[in-house]
């Protein structure tokens, strides 16, 4: 039985925070939807807890890479407008999403914040799971 077929143990692999800090910035929002993508699906395949929706994900996705172009040209004040409802918009989904991931991880027996998740989302989320991966390793070699 591997690791991510035994009950409590998180599938997702652990990734360097200082990355997931980064490549929003360089992806320009892109990584964040990709990250919460790739993570969910690893969650969904466990029994434990709730599913987390995928749905919202592609709109993190498809936001960021609509938007993108928008941030190198001029673009009309109606535009403006609009993207301002849709950065709003897209930072309710981020942190829906996020807390859909936390919950599947405290299903799984992870301790996560929800200040932190609030605040520092996709990083405290990605620390949650280093975290947890490595106490799964220490005990099970013990």
């Amino acid at each position: 039985m591997t690791n991510s077929q035994r009950s409590g143990t998180v599938p997702c692999p652990p990734i360097n925070v200082l990355w997931v800090l980064v490549l929003p910035l360089v992806t320009c929002g892109i990584y964040t939807g990709i990250w919460h993508l790739k993570r969910a699906k690893e969650l969904n395949a466990l029994p434990e807890g709730e599913q987390v929706g995928l749905l919202p994900i592609y709109y993190l996705i498809v936001s960021a890479v609509v938007t993108l172009p928008t941030t190198f040209i001029t673009v009309p004040k109606y535009v403006e407008h609009l993207l301002v409802i849709e950065t709003f918009v897209y930072v309710l989904v981020m942190v829906w999403v996020a807390f859909g991931i936390r919950r599947k991880l405290q299903a799984l027996g992870a301790e996560t914040s929800v200040g932190f998740t609030f605040l520092f989302n996709l990083a405290h989320l990605q620390w949650v799971i280093n975290r947890h991966h490595y106490r799964s390793a220490i005990a099970e070699a013990a």
